[in-house]
């Protein structure tokens, strides 16, 4: 095989454009997305959370952390339901890897974070946002302070749009950033995708922390560009490739257990597995391989 074939035959079905990549490459940025899946309320079973990160500025070269944590009752129980177990950890590994990658550090990280609600922004800003720049020292040294522009993703939202004269789907990209929307600009809503059945629900975006300074226009052109990545479908989805790929390895990692198994009877669309039930119980050990974590796995 000639001396590079290797790397050209990687996989890479698509890569943004101007000015989405011209953004990404002003400066070595790493694009993340994180998401935890919980089981059903009531359930002794873990949740499983998962950080993805593009490692370069075409956001096409893949790495995943997964990690488990305890489950969502016991949690709750405990008085504090909105600690990520190993997060800082699960940011430093992708710091690692960016660095192995590129040589050199991030200076941007671009991270949409999934499933928060509006009364958990304050707290999510003091501990999310500082524990990546804690992550950020511990990897790179007290020095070490890359601009972080962290965006909360909201999909069940009760907006609808639709052009009312025709009764069809408003168009891929519909972009609301009035009217409805807080009057300090920092959020937004957004349809993505083509409306193939029903009517598509916006996602709402929240811009909780912009170090960059970004230029008007320039995230949302970003996010919607983001949205063209995702491998499994053929079409613009609804969420940025990132924040969907942490939500499908979050589901997934269950099955990456040191002692899982199957339950006989399976529920249809369960989120859980058998391999620590029992209340109060030990956390499962759960990892990928490096190999692994290096490929989009769960597409």
């Amino acid at each position: 095989m000639e001396e590079g074939l290797e790397d050209a035959l990687g996989g890479n079905n698509a890569v943004l454009k101007a000015p989405s990549l011209g953004l990404l490459k002003e400066a070595p940025t790493m694009v993340m997305g994180f998401d935890v899946n919980h089981p059903p309320p009531g359930s002794t079973k873990p949740s499983y959370s998962a950080l993805f990160a593009f490692l370069d500025g075409d956001c096409t070269v893949p790495f995943t952390v997964i990690g488990s944590q305890k489950s969502r009752q016991e949690i709750y129980e405990g008085g504090d339901k909105d600690v990520i177990q190993g997060f800082v950890e699960k940011v430093r590994s992708c710091l690692r890897a960016f660095r192995q990658k590129n040589g050199l550090p991030p200076q941007r990280i671009l991270f949409f974070r999934d499933g928060v609600a509006h009364n958990m922004f304050d707290k999510l800003k003091k501990r999310e946002v500082a524990e990546i720049f804690e992550a950020c020292r511990s990897e790179g040294g007290a020095d070490y302070v890359p601009l972080l522009t962290f965006i909360v993703v909201q999909q069940r939202t009760r907006a609808l749009f639709a052009n009312v004269g025709d009764k069809t789907q408003v168009a891929a990209g519909t972009l609301i950033t009035t009217e409805i929307v807080s009057e300090d600009g920092k959020d937004w809503y957004m349809v993505a995708q083509h409306g193939l059945k029903g009517t598509s629900r916006p996602l709402h975006f929240h811009l909780v922390q912009d170090d960059a300074n970004h230029r008007k226009g320039e995230l949302q052109r970003l996010t919607f560009d983001l949205c063209h990545l995702y491998q499994r479908a053929t079409k613009i989805v609804s969420r940025p490739a990132p924040v969907y790929y942490a939500h499908r390895a979050a589901f997934l990692a269950q099955y990456y257990q040191d002692n899982y198994k199957e339950e006989v009877a399976w529920e249809v669309g369960s989120t859980t597995s058998t391999g620590s039930a029992g209340s109060h119980s030990s956390v499962p050990s759960v990892a990928l391989g490096p190999a692994v974590a290096r490929t989009v796995y769960f597409a």
